[in-house]
């Protein structure tokens, strides 16, 4: 009866944990006025909640980033100045940041270990800020020439991506970068050599889309490997971002059994071992 008891409990904590830890992909999408939800497997879109009133959706310049609290960052370089905290549950606006430079600011990504928050320029380098509302260095990475700014990842997990461009001979590819030193550790190919206008990694996943077609790409993070290609319906996804849940309640709850099933099964071993001994 315990053992089955176990092999009971272990099933349902490895489906609710599995749950609870999927990385949630957020969106905007041109001609939607609110904040999306991507289903990666399906490509069905779902609306989250309006954008911040001011926010041009037209415009293909876009950013948005998740944070480890659990939280967006959005900023629409050309409409809406600035960068703007969202809840992810209902995109309601819970702050707004001062984001100096030039317009054309998208592509965002933050870090919380090195407090930076990456932007791109539109056609030029990416900006490091530091914190939220902090001084800006404009050319922490100086040439990256991605075509649109919607062209970055890393939603503070850790690794941070960008689109990258070959000025000379063309082709895009991404760069993956050190979020201390602005130093390229790893290039990626992309796949169709697709103009990037949204990235998401959530951890696990690398998720790109572009402006020209309604697709969404799941890569792997280190070799740029397609995993997953989706069409969906709408406008195209000028910006992605990830946030991971965290662990639910419930499945706190199955870890705490399974400890406890641990510990009576070791100290029945005990007891008996003290009786017969």
């Amino acid at each position: 009866m315990n053992k089955i008891f176990r092999v009971m409990l272990l099933t349902l904590c490895a489906i609710i944990t599995s749950q609870s830890q999927a990385g949630l992909i957020y969106g905007v999408q041109q001609n939607n006025p609110n904040l999306v939800l991507i289903d990666t497997m399906t490509g069905l879109i779902s609306n989250v909640g309006l954008l911040p009133a001011g926010a041009n959706v037209l415009d293909p310049v876009q950013g948005l980033t998740g944070m480890a609290n659990g939280t967006l960052l959005y900023t629409d370089g050309n409409a809406l100045p600035g960068v703007h905290m969202l809840n992810s549950s209902n995109a309601g606006l819970i702050m707004s940041y001062a984001l100096p430079g030039v317009a054309d600011r998208g592509g965002l990504s933050f870090d919380t270990p090195s407090n930076s928050l990456f932007s791109v320029n539109n056609g030029g380098p990416i900006a490091q800020q530091t914190g939220l509302g902090g001084a800006v260095n404009l050319g922490f990475i100086p040439v990256i020439g991605p075509n649109f700014p919607g062209g970055m990842g890393g939603d503070d997990f850790g690794r941070h991506f960008a689109q990258g461009r070959n000025t000379i001979v063309g082709g895009n590819f991404i760069n993956e970068f050190n979020s201390v030193t602005g130093a390229v550790l790893n290039t990626l190919p992309l796949p169709n050599n697709v103009d990037i206008s949204g990235m998401a990694y959530d951890g696990t996943f690398l998720y790109v889309s572009e402006l020209s077609t309604n697709f969404l790409y799941t890569l792997d993070p280190n070799t740029g490997a397609v995993f997953n290609v989706v069409p969906y319906a709408g406008g195209p996804l000028t910006a992605l971002a990830a946030v991971v849940p965290e662990p639910s309640s419930l499945a706190l709850f199955c870890l705490v059994g399974l400890c406890l099933v641990s510990v009576r099964k070791k100290l029945k071993s005990v007891t008996e071992n003290a009786l017969f001994s």
